[in-house]
């Protein structure tokens, strides 16, 4: 798919032209959320540019519907890559993206990227596998 493709060859500004104008996120990383297209954008381009090479991307038990003119996908997905330091990096993680119909178009005007956590320590489950 077009988000996918574009996530792989790190490229923000075709992951971008798949998102609303006011789209809100909550991702892994601070802050809490971004609000608006400029700052989920910030968000994507400080995480491409933790890594040397193009990510791998890998999706799971993906779910999508849509009534009218909105619609969802969820599922599990894994990014990896090798970071600067040569370090190769990788996770599991839960989304959930809800689309609306815009002139024809599906665009993203909401997501939400987590981790599980083990509540005693506070720590994210980083390891986990499906």
């Amino acid at each position: 798919d077009r988000w996918t493709k574009a996530v792989s060859a790190k490229d923000a500004d075709r992951v971008m032209e798949l998102y609303t104008e006011d789209v809100v996120a909550y991702d892994v990383v601070p802050p809490l959320r971004y609000i608006g297209k400029a700052a989920y954008r910030a968000d994507y381009q400080q995480f491409f540019s933790q890594y040397d090479s193009d990510l791998h991307v890998e999706t799971r038990d993906l779910h999508v519907g849509a009534s009218g003119e909105l619609g969802y996908a969820s599922g599990l997905q894994m990014i990896s890559g090798t970071l600067k330091h040569g370090q190769k990096s990788g996770m599991w993680v839960r989304f959930t993206s809800l689309y609306r119909k815009i002139n024809g178009k599906w665009l993203d005007f909401h997501d939400h990227v987590s981790v599980p956590v083990e509540i005693e320590s506070g720590k994210a489950l980083l390891d986990l596998k499906p």
